[in-house]
């Protein structure tokens, strides 16, 4: 499969990927009181949470719009919300093909359907979380216009994403384990990005590290268009932007690939 075709065999199974999208948000909810509405109310109390023990408990300041206290949970949430994006799908990669046999056994059904819907699904929640944020960003005055950028700034990351959750699911086929490996890199990625603390307070001989990791491009480029009024810095986002597509050309073609030996394996 030549990768121009990639975009045109996605876009044919743009219907299945939107039913198993909402199939996905359905399951997540089902059987809840309040269904959707804790996608609201989950990072809201998180917001809470950050801006009440950062502010108040720690006295944590950063370099921001003066240091005024309620922006630093406000950067800290960003960074939260946009590894979400990349954490959640990729958790659960290893197992979203081994969980559906039904489906997988089905000669006509296009596996790869099932780790770009739950890429999607973790979108679609994580855009909830988004406006929560830009609601907090406005109420507190942080918010300019650069925040017509945020759909541009994540489009690396929904790649990055997409392609290494198709390969995850790949692995999880034949690892079984996979699902521990995967959850401790995570949490490893997660203090190796700049969530909690700027690239500049990170020692200058690490920095050149942390910005080979295309989750830090993203962080910072976010909290740039939300919150410093800023545009993205458009060299790193550039060169992240090509590694993703890179990933996810790489995965999307090592998945279909890989894809007929599922059955035998499952």
């Amino acid at each position: 499969m030549k990768f121009y075709y990639i975009p045109l065999e996605i876009w044919k199974q743009k219907d299945l990927i939107i039913q198993f999208t909402l199939r996905d948000l359905h399951i997540r909810y089902k059987g809840s009181y309040l269904g959707v509405l804790w996608s609201l109310l989950t990072p809201l109390f998180m917001l809470a949470i950050y801006s009440f023990v950062f502010t108040q408990v720690f006295k944590a300041k950063w370099a921001f719009a003066g240091s005024d206290q309620p922006s630093f949970s406000l950067l800290i949430f960003t960074g939260m919300i946009v590894f979400q994006i990349f954490s959640e799908p990729v958790n659960r990669a290893s197992t979203i093909i081994t969980s559906q046999p039904n489906l997988i056994k089905k000669v006509v059904f296009p596996a790869e359907v099932l780790p770009i819907s739950i890429v999607m699904s973790g979108l679609i929640n994580s855009c909830f979380a988004f406006i929560v944020l830009l609601a907090a960003a406005l109420v507190m005055g942080h918010l300019s216009l650069t925040v017509i950028y945020l759909p541009l700034v994540l489009l690396p990351i929904i790649l990055l994403t997409a392609g290494t959750a198709l390969v995850i699911a790949v692995l999880g086929v034949y690892i079984r384990d996979m699902s521990n490996f995967i959850s401790i890199l995570i949490n490893a990625v997660y203090f190796m990005s700049p969530v909690f603390y700027p690239v500049s307070a990170v020692p200058k001989k690490f920095q050149t590290i942390m910005y080979i990791n295309p989750l830090t491009s993203v962080i910072e480029n976010s909290r740039n268009v939300i919150l410093n009024a800023q545009p993205p810095v458009w060299t790193g986002y550039v060169l992240h932007l090509f590694i993703s597509l890179v990933i996810f050309i790489i995965g999307y073609k090592f998945f279909c690939s890989s894809k007929e030996m599922f059955a035998d394996a499952i």
